[in-house]
């Protein structure tokens, strides 16, 4: 876990050296946010057929919640 958070970490200093604006990171923390608030309707939905959709939405889910994680550490 350690190595993929490393990753991360070193994969966004990278994107932060090579471009100025970043109006891509700050779209996707705004979609992210949205969805993310809306999630439990979607968590709702996905429970009417879950074989294949819930796997598509928990992996949609949990990078929504990475890009919002690394967000918030980017702040501190």
């Amino acid at each position: 876990m350690n190595d993929v958070q490393l990753a991360i970490v070193h994969a966004q200093a990278e994107y932060e050296k090579s471009s100025k604006s970043s109006k891509v990171k700050i779209w996707l923390v705004r979609c992210s946010t949205r969805i993310i608030y809306y999630g439990n309707i979607l968590d709702v939905l996905v429970q009417q057929s879950p074989e294949y959709v819930s796997l598509i939405w928990g992996g949609m889910k949990f990078l929504f919640m990475v890009c919002l994680h690394l967000n918030v550490i980017k702040r501190l």
